[in-house]
């Protein structure tokens, strides 16, 4: 599992390789089963891309958001580790 250091390293590493800027980075308390989610956004100006990890259930959610639009569609699902941290920083640089 990675640590919360790490979540961090990972999240300005993407800042600095892409136009999207690191708007968002908390670690709080979810009201689902009271277990911990650490919330990043990253945001280019007119696209939102929101990753969620919830560390006791072992998994990783990227929705992204467009402005203008109401629905949003899920960019990635899948397990807490250093190949899905990989997989999303490749999205993440496509997107732009």
């Amino acid at each position: 599992m990675l640590s919360l250091e790490e979540i961090k390293e990972w999240a300005d590493s993407i800042e600095t390789q892409s136009i999207s800027k690191l708007a968002k980075f908390c670690h709080k308390r979810s009201r689902i089963g009271h277990g911990a989610v650490i919330e990043v956004v990253f945001a280019d100006g007119v696209n939102e891309y929101r990753v969620w990890i919830f560390r006791e259930l072992n998994i990783i959610y990227v929705d992204a958001f467009h402005q203008g639009v109401e629905s949003d569609f899920k960019l990635f699902r899948g397990p807490i580790n250093r190949h899905s941290l990989e997989s999303i920083s490749g999205i993440l640089r496509r997107s732009v």
